[in-house]
């Protein structure tokens, strides 16, 4: 495993636990050797958790921690504009997955503006209201496809307000979005 590895180059965890240990399952959450791999990971690249593994190279899952939109209007031409754009015409919120968003990078106008929130309960209300404006949930912690989500947005000059809850967790995820660049508003 090495880090820096090129997103394309990345074997999956899966792969990894069938190449190197002969079955598919011995790295899954929860195993004492997935405690050890981690464990070992975290001291080598200062990361945690899932942290960790993506530092070092391998590729955790592309689909099952999709992030959650609320009528983002990528720009016409965009693979995903259409799929937004039907989403935001049934009036729905819709999760990309990393796979998506890896193969298709949103790209939004320049200066577009995105509330980028802890809480899916958010987008939920906003879909619920109709509301106007661009909501992305990062679930709390963000998955690869809320970080990659907010990365391509970010590239794209759009302008991203945060809002989380205030309390210890809220705030250190707070924290890892300024640092990104996006304007905070830390509250309830």
């Amino acid at each position: 495993i090495a880090a820096g590895v090129d997103a394309s180059d990345r074997q999956s965890r899966v792969d990894l636990a069938a190449n190197v240990v002969g079955s598919s399952h011995a790295l899954d959450w929860g195993t004492r050797e997935e405690a050890a791999v981690t464990r070992a990971l975290s001291l080598r690249s200062g990361g945690t958790g899932r942290d960790a593994w993506e530092r070092a190279g391998v590729q955790l899952d592309l689909v099952s921690a999709p992030v959650l939109t609320w009528r983002l209007h990528p720009v016409a031409g965009s693979p995903l504009a259409v799929l937004l754009a039907e989403a935001v015409r049934l009036g729905v919120p819709i999760h990309l997955s990393q796979l998506a968003l890896r193969t298709h990078p949103v790209v939004v106008p320049a200066g577009a503006d995105i509330l980028v929130t802890e809480n899916p309960r958010v987008v939920e209300a906003a879909a619920q209201e109709m509301n106007p404006h661009a909501v992305v949930a990062l679930n709390g912690n963000p998955s690869g496809a809320a970080r990659l989500l907010v990365d391509q947005l970010l590239q794209c000059g759009a302008a991203l307000r945060y809002h989380g809850d205030f309390d210890a967790a809220g705030l250190r995820i707070c924290a890892r979005m300024h640092r990104l660049g996006l304007v905070h508003s830390c509250a309830d």
